[in-house]
Parts: C-alpha cells; sequence; structure tokens
C-alpha cells in the first residue's frame, strides 16, 4: 500500500510539473500538446526516477543501493555506480530533484537533439563518476548520496554559460538588481546544496565534465554513435513521442503539381530587435534568428549565442 502511494505521489509531482509550465507558457495552445514533445529521452528519465524512487522508498533500500564511494572501492560493490544516481533517498529530493532534471533536460535536449544529448549525458557520467572514484573518494575518504546529482550539476553550468539574461533588471531589492535566470538559481542551488557536500560535490564533478566536454575539441567529437545503432534506439524511443514537433519531423515531398501553400511568418517586433541588439549582436544576425525561432526571443538568444 505504501509504495502504491508514493507511486500516486510521484505521478502528481510529474503532472504539477507540466500543468505548471504549460500555464506559464504564453504559447501553449488549446490543443493540449505534451509538454515533453521533442524530448522523449527527458519523459524516459522523469519516469524512471520517479518509479525507482517509488519502488526503493517502499522497501527501504536506499542505504543498500545509495553511491558509495569506499564501499564501491574496497567491497568492490560496484552495483552501486549505477543505482546510486538512479533515484533521490527523500520525498522533498524527489519533488525539487524532479522539477530541476525535467526543466534543464527538457531544455537541452530540445537544442541538442535526443541523439547528441543521450550521448552527452553518457559521457559527462562517466567522466564524473571517474572524478568521483579516483580524485574526490581518496581525498576525502568517502563520498555518499542518492541521486543523479552529477547530471543537474552538468546541466546547471550548461544553463549557467550558454542561457543569456533577457532582462538583466528583472526585479531589485535592496539596492540590488536581479536578471529573471536569479529565480532559476534559487531552485538550482537548493537542489546542489540539500545535503551539503555530499549532494555539492557530485554536482561539481558533473560542472567540470561538462566543461570539459565543451572545451576539449577530442572529447566533444567523440561524443557520436553509429548510424545504425542511433536508428534503433530512434525506432525505439519515436514510441514516446506523442507528437513530434515540426522541427524533428521528416520532410515529406509533395507531388510536382502540389505547390505547398505556407502562412508567411510575422515580421520580427521591434522590440525584440533592440533586446537582442542591444546585447551585442548586429540587426541581420538578429532578424535572421527572430525569424528562424519565430520571433521567439530567448530562443533566437540561444541560436545567436551557438552560432546559429
Amino acid at each position: 500500500k505504501k509504495t502504491k502511494r508514493n507511486s500516486r505521489s510521484i505521478v502528481i509531482v510529474l503532472r504539477s510539473i507540466v500543468s505548471f509550465n504549460m500555464q506559464n507558457n504564453p504559447r501553449a495552445d488549446a490543443s493540449n500538446q505534451s509538454w515533453l514533445i521533442g524530448a522523449p529521452l527527458t519523459k524516459i528519465l522523469g519516469v524512471i526516477t520517479g518509479i525507482s524512487y517509488a519502488i526503493i522508498e517502499g522497501r527501504k533500500s536506499h542505504d543498500n543501493l545509495a553511491f558509495d564511494t569506499n564501499t564501491i572501492l574496497q567491497d568492490g560493490q560496484f552495483y552501486r555506480i549505477f543505482t546510486g544516481p538512479l533515484t533521490f533517498s527523500t520525498s522533498g529530493e524527489i519533488v525539487v530533484g524532479l522539477c530541476v532534471l525535467v526543466n534543464l533536460s527538457r531544455r537541452f535536449e530540445r537544442e541538442m537533439g535526443t541523439r547528441k544529448y543521450c550521448i552527452w549525458l553518457i559521457g559527462i557520467g562517466i567522466l564524473s563518476i571517474i572524478m568521483q572514484l579516483l580524485v574526490v573518494g581518496p581525498l576525502l575518504g568517502t563520498l555518499r548520496y542518492s541521486g543523479p546529482y552529477h547530471t543537474i550539476g552538468s546541466l546547471f553550468w550548461m544553463f549557467h554559460t550558454t542561457t543569456p539574461r533577457l532582462h538583466p533588471r528583472f526585479f531589485g531589492m535592496f539596492g540590488l538588481h536581479f536578471s529573471e535566470k536569479s529565480i532559476a538559481y534559487v531552485f538550482y542551488f537548493q537542489m546542489i546544496l540539500f545535503r551539503g557536500l555530499d549532494s555539492l560535490i557530485p554536482c561539481v564533478c558533473g560542472m567540470i565534465a561538462s566543461q570539459m566536454v565543451k572545451t576539449i575539441p577530442p572529447l566533444n567529437s567523440a561524443l557520436d554513435v553509429p548510424d545504425t545503432f542511433a536508428s534503433a534506439v530512434t525506432t525505439i524511443m519515436e514510441r514516446f513521442i506523442d507528437d513530434p514537433p515540426a522541427a524533428i519531423v521528416p520532410t515529406i515531398r509533395e507531388p510536382r503539381h502540389r505547390v505547398p501553400i505556407t502562412a508567411p511568418s510575422p515580421p520580427p517586433p521591434e522590440s525584440a530587435v533592440q533586446q537582442l541588439t542591444s546585447m551585442g549582436f548586429d540587426r541581420d544576425s538578429v532578424l535572421r534568428a527572430l525569424q528562424a525561432s519565430q520571433n521567439n526571443v530567448e530562443r533566437a538568444a540561444d541560436r545567436l549565442l551557438m552560432g546559429g
């Protein structure tokens, strides 16, 4: 019965995340499309994290499955490398953790593409686990935690380094001005410091791994898989996509006697152009980015920062 109650609570958390973002998304339409369209891997990660928490909490097995450098290196319990980062160990962690993980993962999976994002997560995980076992463990003596903290740390670093501040003076307090990113930082830092050093250290390892992949060309280019494997995985993961967005749907050639009719996109608003040009981008690049992003300022800024 307790496992069933935990499962219901996880479902409620996942639904609340989706409904909150749909209500606060001005572009959400009445067609009730899935908030996780274009992010099937994020959906899988969220479901696995929630269900794993319900099962492990019901059996009270967190201590036996937690990531522990001493038991891994000295007792050879290597299964903890996989079970430790699988899910969180408390109800507070699972609520805040799922909110942070799903929001960040959804965004960067859409930007990278599911194929590259999947390999990126695997590479980040391998690098951060190696750092924790071979560097942090011997220095600190022991490191013990439960939850995908290195993944949250790597995604937070991507958010910090690639997401622009669109409104530097979003609100003020005690004579100080804060951007719209400050609100997100509150939740992210709460998650990173949830367990003190035991959650901070794997997050920092994830940040370092993310920066290594970003700045070292051989690591960045190595994050790829053969086309055959990618096609097989894509076929399986398509079942998790409710209605793929136009950006990832393959183009279907129309017969020659048919001329596809597309509605012209509205011109970019001058306020959006001025907002992006004030960040240092030239006007022509801003116009192209806004047109390609359907006049979405945030996506246009991301496109400009990525060199698109």
